[in-house]
């Protein structure tokens, strides 16, 4: 007797093979209908870009104004810096004020001795008050009156004359003699010359000082300087009273450019160094506490500025030289690339300054792609900058 399989071990079986057809034609429908959504994307991205054709950036040059600048490093130094010297010698008596003290014009930094023409002026004054008595005594129109009211005699009258005389000429001698003595007084201090910093006491109480010898260093308080040296290039094109920006101070960024001025330049180039000395000074009064002496400070020198220029980004040239002549890549209206020379002129921070070669109403690309030659047909997508 064969053996039989039960019906529902077949029943089983035909449902797991119904199973797997069944998710077969559904994996297989999925598989068309995803291929199908495909061929549709495609077609509608041909059909937008039949030609498969490249987007490119495009803009117009600007008008702006440019500027050539040259960058300078130096050191901050006082605009005034002297050494004060006693008109006389003598010993230093003492120094009223320490170094860095910031002083007003005429105040005192240091004094000598002055006991020896204390004693000069006084006796100046004695002798010139002794002879000023005699000249009150014997005043020739005193005397006069008594000569002519027949009181005392022609030679009594003669007598009183010249005596008069002689103390007028002692009273004279004797007032400048004082008046000497009080200037010599006043030149045994030293004083500010003007509104400044005491930088350096160099005299010492008990020294004795000779108006040779330096006694202070004294430096202006308002006002500072910049010292740079520049490379021989720009010799013929820097000037004095051409303007600068002061941006950093030692390694600190000026929130504020500092607006600066070329106030002197050297008349030669070192011939070693292949430089020339530059001197910079602010065109008004700020607050100046970063501005201590020795420290570095760097900046750009504004050599020329052109306004209402046609410029363009740097980052859209294809090829620049030293000579100035570059070319970019222009858009037609048919959106067809052509290499164009240019002549250019100032670079300013990025913008290149287009003296030939470009209209204000041409499209050029922005972006400049490796596999670009004259003639390739783009679309353009108008971009700013």
């Amino acid at each position: 007797m064969k053996n039989r399989v039960p019906k529902r071990i077949e029943f089983m079986k035909l449902s797991i093979f119904e199973f797997n057809c069944s998710f077969s034609s559904l994996f297989y429908f999925s598989t068309l209908l995803f291929l199908n959504s495909c061929t549709v994307e495609l077609k509608a991205k041909e059909s937008a870009n039949p030609q498969n054709i490249r987007l490119v950036k495009v803009a117009h040059p600007r008008r702006m104004t440019v500027t050539n600048r040259v960058p300078f490093v130096g050191f901050v130094e006082p605009r005034r810096l002297a050494s004060v010297h006693f008109l006389i010698p003598g010993r230093v008596a003492r120094c009223s004020v320490k170094e860095g003290a910031r002083l007003k014009e005429g105040q005192e930094i240091c004094r000598l001795d002055t006991t020896a023409v204390n004693l000069e002026v006084a006796r100046a004054q004695n002798a010139a008050n002794a002879a000023h008595r005699v000249l009150e005594t014997n005043l020739p129109e005193k005397q006069k009156a008594l000569f002519e009211a027949g009181i005392i005699g022609q030679a009594e009258f003669e007598q009183v004359r010249v005596q008069s005389e002689t103390a007028k000429a002692q009273y004279s001698d004797a007032s400048s003699l004082h008046e000497m003595a009080l200037k010599k007084q006043k030149e045994h201090f030293l004083k500010a010359p003007w509104e400044g910093t005491l930088t350096r006491v160099l005299a010492k109480a008990g020294q004795p000082i000779s108006p040779e010898m330096p006694a202070a260093i004294f430096s202006d308080e308002n006002g500072f300087q910049i010292k740079s040296d520049l490379h021989a290039a720009f010799f013929t094109r820097i000037k004095s009273g051409l303007n600068a920006k002061l941006t950093m101070v030692s390694s600190q960024r000026l929130q504020n450019p500092v607006t600066l001025l070329i106030s002197s330049k050297a008349a030669a180039i070192t011939p070693e160094s292949q430089t020339f000395p530059v001197t910079l000074h602010p065109t008004e009064k700020f607050g100046q506490e970063l501005f201590t002496s020795g420290i570095m400070a760097s900046g750009e020198i504004e050599l020329n500025r052109i306004e209402n220029a046609i410029a363009i980004p740097e980052t859209a040239l294809n090829s620049w030289q030293q000579n100035g002549l570059a070319t970019i890549y222009t858009v037609d209206s048919e959106g067809r690339l052509k290499l164009v020379e240019l002549k250019t002129g100032i670079l300013d921070n990025g913008m290149v300054e287009v003296t030939n070669g470009l209209q204000d109403s041409e499209n050029f690309a922005i972006d400049i792609a490796p596999d670009f030659v004259n003639g390739l047909i783009v679309e353009k997508i108008d971009s700013e900058y």
